[in-house]
């Protein structure tokens, strides 16, 4: 019996570990400390492109307030001024618009955080239909309402969290192919990376592109202009001025651009 015991807990434990092992928060996320769901649409409104056929992976980054200030009027049904409320945890119910062949899974079964804490959700997977997709993620929170609030004080309400929206190209026989059509560009490598990286990028006609590298606050810190051929392009770029974190670079031909990030170490 204590054998089959010990037997019972070992495989728990290895439970444990697989599960914790899905994804891994973004440290870098983690340590800005701010809230909300990373990569952040309204900073990075496209997820990394993927390929008809191959195994494609992204994470995203779940940071949960412990509170947060909130108008709760169109919950109540009259104007109220807004009011510091304590978050029980945030919930991912589900994710649309995903290409035929990925799937998500949460570092918690539930898929539920508690205030204060973060988590991930890789999505994962072969996709294989090709296109140009709307990811859209279902979450909200679950906040306690002060007594005071008039209505629905003293009780725990779902609040959505909107705008949390991506676009996902995934190239294929079936897909429109950016490279084919405009300006596509390639994650830098190495990534995450401390000095220099190689941007690469595919232009569909020669002429003047732009590079601007900017900090998660939209502060340009870095701008130049270089001519690029038909195709197939990549340059070396010097982070060596920057400090650890995460960066925004978006390259331009002037009639399209395209961005992705960077992370130093």
């Amino acid at each position: 019996m204590r054998k089959l015991l010990q037997l019972t807990l070992f495989a728990l434990l290895l439970t444990g570990v697989t599960q914790a092992q899905v994804c891994t928060p973004g440290q870098i996320y983690i340590f800005l400390g701010l809230p909300g769901v990373f990569p952040n649409p309204l900073i990075q409104d496209s997820l990394t492109p993927g390929t008809q056929g191959i195994a494609y992976t992204e994470t995203f980054t779940i940071i949960v307030p412990q509170d947060t200030v909130i108008d709760l009027s169109a919950q109540v049904g009259l104007p109220i001024p807004p009011i510091s409320v304590s978050v029980n945890y945030q919930s991912v119910t589900a994710f649309n618009g995903l290409p035929n062949g990925l799937n998500t899974t949460c570092d918690i079964a539930s898929c539920q955080w508690p205030g204060g804490t973060n988590g991930c959700i890789r999505l994962a997977g072969t996709p294989t239909q090709g296109g140009n997709f709307n990811v859209a993620m279902t979450t909200s929170w679950n906040i306690s309402v002060p007594a005071q609030v008039p209505v629905i004080g003293g009780t725990a309400i779902d609040i959505p969290i909107p705008g949390l929206n991506w676009s996902l190209n995934i190239a294929g026989t079936n897909a429109i192919d950016p490279q084919a059509t405009g300006l596509w560009i390639a994650q830098n490598a190495p990534n995450p990376f401390h000095g220099t990286t190689t941007i690469s990028y595919h232009n569909s006609k020669p002429g003047q592109v732009s590079l601007t590298v900017t900090d998660l606050a939209g502060k340009r810190l870095h701008a130049e202009t270089f001519r690029a051929q038909v195709g197939e392009n990549e340059f070396t770029y010097d982070a060596s001025n920057l400090a650890p974190g995460i960066y925004l670079y978006q390259i331009s031909n002037g009639e399209n651009s395209a961005m992705s990030k960077m992370i130093v170490q």
